[in-house]
């Protein structure tokens, strides 16, 4: 993995969390204030921001993607 990748492999791991989850299991994606006050702390803004957003958000999405699918495996077969 190229070191540049660390920091928001780290970052999207860190925040991971940091999501509304439903009553009945749904996720939402993580919050733009969470990734914004993350990378304030850390001093990432300007455009380094605007790249480290779309990351984070591209990572959840594939993140979320791969939860649907395996709670698809667990369901069980319809009646017909």
């Amino acid at each position: 993995m190229p070191e540049w990748c660390g920091t928001v492999w780290r970052a999207w791991h860190a925040l991971r969390f940091d999501r509304h989850y439903g009553a009945f299991g749904g996720q939402t994606q993580i919050s733009f204030l969470a990734i914004d006050r993350y990378a304030a702390r850390y001093g990432i803004s300007g455009t380094e921001f605007e790249t480290f957003f779309a990351l984070i958000c591209a990572m959840d999405d594939e993140y979320l993607q791969h939860v649907a699918r395996e709670a698809e495996k667990t369901k069980p077969p319809k009646e017909e």
